[in-house]
């Protein structure tokens, strides 16, 4: 009798509140694409697949894209970008998306490196609709990067995926 009554309740309740079946096709993925330095050469894209219900804006994408590209929970080993780099903002607008980071991604050296940060970004960046163009800022400044690049309306077309 008691499984009866369990059963009967259970029932009444799935009668009354529906669980919400969640096709795959409901969800929209982003990929955040991540190169990985060993002694003198670079691993190719890793990547690790973000899944969005909802109405979510570009920008809201863009923050946990690069939450988790720039200031991952757990930490990568060999990982490009410094650990020390920190996101301070974002901002999308005609096509471009602006990153303002750390002073933090500015600690390391070699151009390869720098090549592989920018690609690393870039291949990120060219998942969220509408975003051709990309433009890094450090501390809220238009600067170049530690070995020279200045990445100010770069076209995510033109970006080499892999640094040699």
């Amino acid at each position: 009798m008691r499984k009866f009554i369990v059963a009967a309740l259970v029932a009444a309740a799935l009668m009354a509140f529906p669980p919400k079946i969640i096709a795959a096709h409901e969800y929209k993925y982003y990929k955040v694409y991540t190169l990985s330095q060993n002694d003198r050469s670079f691993d190719l894209f890793d990547e690790e697949v973000f899944g969005f219900m909802g109405n979510f804006t570009d920008e809201q994408i863009a923050l946990v894209l690069f939450s988790n590209l720039i200031e991952p929970v757990k930490p990568r080993a060999n990982a490009l970008i410094p650990g020390s780099a920190r996101l301070l903002g974002l901002k999308i607008s005609n096509g471009t998306l602006t990153l303002n980071l750390s002073c933090g991604i500015l600690l390391y050296g070699g151009t390869a490196r720098e090549q592989g940060i920018i690609a690393e970004i870039a291949k990120t960046a060219a998942e969220i609709n509408g975003v051709s163009r990309l433009t890094l800022r450090v501390e809220g400044f238009d600067v170049c990067l530690t070995e020279g690049s200045h990445v100010y309306e770069l076209e995510l077309n033109q970006v080499i995926p892999l640094p040699n």
